[in-house]
């Protein structure tokens, strides 16, 4: 694998000979796991290509302190790429993606006004800056995203489709820990206790969804709450089930359409979020 620190340097790795081979990117923030893994197997069986990104970037984090502390693991990262097949990975500081130049975010009406949205202000704006800045210079073919992050998912293949890239947005099933636990970056930052604990997040989602098929909608937030924070160790921000095809908030069940239940809970150092599918 060769890393590139620099625009430069990437541009002249993306400008050898190609022979229009095919490109899968699967941009991150680093601190990576078999969730980030799963995506770039998913891109080697897919294309002749695979680029990596590790940015951690800062005009998505509405707090700083969560910046501050958000978890970074270089070395193993780069071992980890190594060993899974990543062809190249671009690794740079905030100076060579922020370099001066325009980048107009459009507007991304509802979805950025939900769930996420509410509770993270800008955050949305800044991650859809910087995916489409990666996506001008990689101009892959395909980009993989994980659907533990399902609103930011579809708040990206809007932004691919109003922007042109002319890139393929591929989302992969959320990988999680064998006690259900979705894998993710912030959960090394978890205390023992809290990870003890975490699992019961995945257990109350899949009671939350056997409500919903049921037809028990006004038992839900409750049962969830009391599960989610019978621990001690979380309390739950939000819980919010709506249409998997637009975000919309649903509140009756129909066996005809597909839904995604999401939820966000945190603890005092970090918060987590989460989210299943409902139907065919």
């Amino acid at each position: 694998m060769i890393v590139a620190n620099t625009r430069d340097q990437l541009h002249d790795l993306l400008n050898k000979p190609r022979n229009h081979q095919t490109v899968g990117f699967v941009p991150t923030m680093g601190a990576l796991h078999d969730g980030h893994v799963s995506l770039i197997k998913a891109a080697r069986k897919q294309n002749e290509r695979v680029i990596a990104s590790i940015f951690v970037n800062p005009k998505q984090f509405n707090d700083p302190a969560d910046l501050h502390r958000y978890p970074r693991t270089p070395e193993a990262d780069i071992e980890l790429l190594t060993d899974c097949g990543c062809d190249i990975l671009f690794h740079p500081v905030e100076s060579e993606i922020y370099d001066g130049s325009e980048y107009q975010v459009p507007d991304l009406g509802f979805m950025e006004t939900i769930m996420e949205g509410v509770h993270r202000p800008g955050h949305f704006k800044g991650m859809a800056e910087v995916v489409g800045r990666l996506c001008e210079l990689i101009r892959p073919t395909r980009a993989y995203f994980g659907e533990k992050d399902f609103q930011q998912l579809a708040i990206i293949r809007f932004l691919a489709s109003t922007k042109g890239y002319g890139t393929q947005i591929i989302g992969c099933p959320t990988i999680r820990e064998s006690d259900g636990l979705a894998m993710s970056s912030r959960n090394i930052l978890l205390t023992k206790e809290e990870r003890s604990q975490a699992p019961v997040i995945y257990e109350a989602l899949l009671q939350a969804r056997k409500l919903f098929m049921d037809g028990n909608e006004s038992e839900i937030l409750k049962k969830y709450v009391q599960k989610v924070e019978q621990s001690g160790c979380f309390k739950v921000e939000y819980l919010y089930i709506g249409f998997a095809d637009t975000l919309k908030e649903a509140e009756l069940f129909d066996p005809k359409r597909s839904y995604r239940i999401f939820t966000a809970v945190r603890t005092p150092g970090i918060r987590l979020i989460d989210n299943i599918p409902v139907g065919h």
